[in-house]
């Protein structure tokens, strides 16, 4: 597999992270770590933004240890937003062209992965390309394909959801063709001011990928560069990291037709194959856990089955009658409680990001940040730990009171 290295910050020197230090992306070229191969040698490749939009673009097909031209435009060229990439081929020619970055208009791309079967779907994946994106496919990648196809699922509006439905489009693929999904994904984005980066896998484990903050920016990288200097943070699989001036983001990244898959089994006809009923009649409720979605199909055909609903449809009772006076009632205090408790579970949830580092800026106050702070304080300070981590309890046991009293309002039972 490749490795590759991305900063966005104040203006540093390329060679501060390409070529100085002790495990620079140079070093990771023939000697990686924490890779499938150790050796990187099919080429590099370098995008790096100045004063125009659009970035500047240097690869070439030499091993990046040997190239005296690379470290000398390192040493000179200085950018607060760049991407570099050593390249070690599972599929393409050793060319100029398959070398990344890949760069079109304000926006540059490069991909550690491969995606499993790529002969057999590339003909389906190029069809979903536009004329005037196919127009720009030069080289013979799955890298590069993946990156025009991000284009063609709305990159410029929305780049985690481009990222999300251009993987779904690859599996969609890969499953119509007969194949198991295979589709390993560490990759960085930048559009000239926002660094984007994703980590995911179908199967087995996800190419590596580390944060850290880096001088006056922040960096991303397959592996750290001196695992004993800066604190480099692994980045979770499945995760779409998001990089600004302002700090880092850390949100959950799962392809669109996997999403798909699980909405399925949220999407419940209140009465099943049992009552056959008009498309406008179905009834959707949509939420992110399965479980809950669960639990309420559980609770309809309990309802359905019950002995005054079996007389009401005996009696000729209209349908949307029977949904809004004996069902839904009886739907709300459970969709207040789980209402209830999302909140604290997104509360923990930054508290978890906080406390490894992946949180909110470290200027932003949130309990996260609080949560890092005396974490790193304890052994001198335990009450900075001790104290927002009694909020967090706090927060949750309220708002599980609160909306248990509400279920229990609400519930028509209670009532009788």
């Amino acid at each position: 597999m490749c490795r590759w290295a991305a900063y966005l910050g104040e203006p540093v020197f390329l060679e501060d992270i390409v070529t100085a230090p002790c495990h620079s992306l140079i070093e990771q070229s023939h000697h990686a770590l924490e890779a499938k191969t150790p050796t990187n040698g099919d080429g590099f490749g370098v995008a790096w933004y100045g004063d125009r939009p659009e970035p500047g673009l240097y690869r070439d097909i030499l091993p990046a240890w040997s190239d005296p031209n690379l470290k000398s435009l390192c040493r000179q060229i200085s950018s607060g937003l760049f991407l570099a990439h050593v390249r070690a081929s599972t599929g393409g020619a050793t060319s100029r062209l398959n070398c990344h970055p890949f760069a079109l208009g304000r926006f540059a791309f490069m991909h550690n992965g491969q995606i499993g079967g790529f002969e057999k779907i590339r003909r389906t994946l190029e069809a979903g390309l536009a004329d005037d994106l196919y127009d720009r496919l030069e080289g013979g990648t799955d890298s590069e394909l993946f990156f025009l196809l991000l284009f063609a699922e709305g990159l410029e509006q929305d780049p985690q959801g481009a990222v999300e439905r251009a993987a779904g489009r690859v599996i969609a693929a890969q499953r119509r063709a007969g194949l198991e999904p295979s589709f390993k994904l560490t990759a960085a984005l930048a559009d000239g001011a926002v660094l984007h980066a994703v980590r995911f896998t179908t199967h087995a484990a996800a190419p590596t990928l580390y944060a850290s903050a880096f001088g006056e920016g922040r960096c991303l990288m397959s592996e750290p560069l001196d695992r004993e200097g800066c604190d480099w943070q692994a980045v979770p699989p499945g995760s779409f990291v998001t990089l600004t001036r302002q700090g880092m983001t850390v949100r959950p990244f799962e392809p669109a037709s996997e999403r798909k898959i699980k909405d399925a089994a949220v999407y419940m006809n209140l009465w099943l194959a049992k009552i056959e009923t008009k498309p406008s009649e179905t009834v959707r409720v949509d939420f992110n856990d399965p479980g809950i979605a669960r639990f309420v199909r559980n609770k309809v055909i309990t309802i359905r089955d019950a002995e005054y609903n079996v007389a009401s449809r005996c009696l000729g009772t209209p349908l949307r009658r029977m949904i809004t006076r004996n069902v839904l009632p009886y739907l709300v205090s459970i969709l207040i409680m789980e209402a209830a408790l999302t909140i604290p579970y997104s509360i923990g949830s930054e508290v978890f990001l906080g406390f490894i580092g992946l949180g909110l800026p470290i200027e932003t106050v949130s309990l996260g940040n609080l949560v890092n702070l005396g974490k790193n304080n304890f052994m001198l300070y335990p009450y900075q730990l001790t104290w927002p981590t009694l909020v967090l309890a706090a927060i949750t046991v309220s708002f599980y009171i609160v909306g248990n009293r509400f279920s229990d309002a609400s519930d028509p039972r209670n009532h009788v």
